[in-house]
């Protein structure tokens, strides 16, 4: 499904192949995608231009800072809430770690192993949640 609705999209993962391979599907369908390849750079894009992400897709396990940081450091600077973040893993996942993603403002999860189409069904229920 191509969107008309054009959104940007930050994906943040140190896999140069999970980067191209999110980018690819989130092109196709209409959205503008930028990358980080970990969490300090991340921080640094959210920084400078917080007011136009969208959507972040975050990795849990990236150099730097990983993905459980970047959440805790979210929350402590007032952007928790401010767009959703889709959690993407490699691994499954507690129920417990969840539940702690959760609290620290995930939006959603996926697998990294995940069909195009799930991504696209993932990604556009958090970006349009009326539709």
């Amino acid at each position: 499904m191509v969107t008309q609705d054009s959104k940007n999209v930050i994906i943040a993962d140190d896999s140069v192949f999970f980067r191209t391979k999110l980018s690819d599907i989130l092109v196709e369908a209409g959205h503008k995608v930028t990358f980080a390849k970990d969490g300090l750079k991340l921080i640094e894009g959210i920084r400078a231009g917080h007011d136009a992400i969208d959507l972040l897709i975050l990795d849990l396990q990236m150099p730097e800072m990983d993905g459980f940081g970047v959440l805790k450091w979210l929350k402590a600077n007032g952007y928790a809430g401010r767009f959703p973040v889709l959690v993407a893993t490699g691994a499954y996942e507690a129920t417990a770690i969840v539940n702690d993603l959760r609290e620290l403002g995930a939006s959603g999860f996926m697998s990294k192993d995940s069909t195009p189409e799930q991504i696209i069904f993932r990604v556009n229920n958090l970006l349009f949640p009326a539709k």
